[in-house]
């Protein structure tokens, strides 16, 4: 490839990541104001049946995640409307799959969760599984040519038509029913508006030697999104079963509050990331000298991130909840440190993981994902022994810091990475979010600046890290 290609290809995905960025931000800050919308409206109670819908209709699509919209963009035929009509067929059988599940398992989970009489709104999920079945995938494939545009309107509009049914609904039903309602109406507006942007008919096909195809493709994946079950969704379980749904509803704020801010900028730095881990050869000595840069700045840049996420976000978005939704929430403000602190370590593990994906080591995220998972099984354990709700979220804070050590670990024997410039800026970020975890907001605050300020890494070229480049004898400087 030419220099001056490489330079188009470049912009187009530095244009296309910023397009995709601004529209992933605004649909959280969309889909935040939505929940906090609800939540205002509804009682704490109710509030907390709602976030169980959401935890249950979550775990069965990632249950049977195959990562379609990936194939599309990833397979090498991923642009024949053979392959785009099977992989239709593979998601109409998967929201049939959970439809089923859905109407099967209403019953038993509504008396798991200690809500039997919201049984059948547990069996209603299975219409948002019947509605995402049907939905239109050839926006992913115009993204293969890095056509983003369909894909950010998508992304843009679920939230803004869910967020003006919200207030109807909420005001309208009274209870949580009205988010069983938004979730019908944000399913069905994604799907509508997938099928609008497309430029192919909706054509499926179950053809079983393209479904064998789809299924090959997508079983290592379902084991990461096994793993992510374990991990993200585990601790959302643990908390709506063994806990009224007050509490439920007030960590599911808590939860709303830190991770919604954290998913953006996970977002963000995997898809402009991704493209630049990806092109550099690193069989020959420039390219390797550049990757090396890359991944080095990368995992160092987030160190500061992580450690000022863990540090600011409790007392600047702590003190909305009881302003926006009433002293009854107060309890979610009291769990954010612990929350935000280990989500600042799962932040700071973007960078890793995107170089891992960048050189095709993904089986690395599913083995370092161990830890935490068991970490959400001592959590339970705890809680199931009369621990307080703050074990579970310790243990979290310590799973988190464990699959971020063994990643880079694993990492590390897979690919060489230049660790020394980290060792500063890391030590002074974990000091940082330990701080952060114990609620101490001006140490933790000073100790992300010193983050900031130990940053040394050859190469990087920022603002705050560039060098003065030599002068030659005799000249000014």
């Amino acid at each position: 490839m030419s220099a001056a290609a490489d330079t188009g290809l470049r912009g187009r995905l530095l244009r296309g990541g910023a397009l995709l960025t601004a529209s992933n931000v605004a649909a959280s800050a969309l889909m935040l104001a939505r929940n906090l919308a609800v939540a205002a409206l509804l009682p704490i109670e109710d509030y907390g049946t709602a976030a169980a819908l959401v935890l249950v209709i979550t775990v069965a699509e990632t249950l049977t995640s195959l990562g379609l919209d990936r194939q599309m963009v990833q397979s090498r035929d991923g642009d024949r409307p053979e392959t785009q009509a099977a992989l239709h067929g593979a998601q109409l059988l998967r929201g049939l799959l959970v439809a089923v599940a859905m109407l099967a398992t209403a019953g038993p989970v509504s008396r798991l969760f200690g809500i039997p009489e919201v049984a059948w709104g547990f069996a209603a999920l299975s219409l948002v599984a019947l509605v995402h079945g049907v939905a239109h995938l050839d926006l992913h494939r115009q993204a293969r040519a890095m056509r983003f545009g369909p894909q950010a309107a998508h992304l843009a509009l679920q939230p803004v038509v869910s967020l003006a049914a919200a207030w109807p609904l909420a005001w309208w039903l009274g209870d949580w029913r009205a988010m069983l309602g938004v979730m019908l109406v944000h399913a069905a507006t994604g799907t509508l508006a997938s099928h609008a942007v497309a430029e192919r008919r909706w054509r499926v096909s179950f053809d079983l030697d393209r479904l064998r195809g789809v299924l090959a493709f997508g079983a290592p994946l379902l084991g990461g999104s096994l793993m992510a079950l374990a991990t993200m969704q585990a601790d959302r379980f643990a908390v709506t079963t063994w806990f009224d749904m007050a509490t439920t509803g007030a960590f599911a704020m808590a939860l709303t509050l830190t991770l919604t801010p954290a998913l953006v900028l996970f977002r963000a730095a995997s898809t402009l990331a991704l493209p630049l881990l990806s092109a550099p050869d690193r069989a020959t000595s420039e390219g390797a000298a550049a990757f090396d840069a890359r991944a080095t700045g990368g995992m160092a840049l987030m160190l500061p991130v992580a450690a000022l996420y863990a540090a600011l976000l409790p007392p600047v978005l702590g003190p909305l909840v009881t302003a926006l939704l009433g002293p009854e929430f107060a309890p979610a403000r009291d769990l954010m440190p612990l929350l935000a602190a280990a989500t600042a370590v799962m932040l700071w593990r973007t960078a890793p993981s995107t170089i891992a994906t960048s050189q095709g080591r993904t089986g690395l995220l599913m083995v370092a994902g161990l830890p935490r998972a068991a970490a959400a099984g001592l959590g339970m354990a705890l809680l199931h022994g009369g621990a307080p709700l703050e074990a579970l979220l310790v243990c979290g804070l310590i799973g988190e810091a464990a699959v971020a050590v063994l990643l880079v670990g694993l990492l590390r024997r897979e690919v060489p990475l230049v660790l020394r410039p980290l060792l500063l800026p890391g030590l002074a970020a974990s000091l940082s979010i330990g701080a952060a975890a114990l609620g101490a907001t001006g140490p933790a605050a000073l100790l992300a600046l010193a983050a900031v300020a130990t940053l040394r890494v050859p190469g990087l070229r920022l603002p705050f890290t560039r060098r003065r480049a030599p002068q030659p004898v005799g000249m000014p400087a």
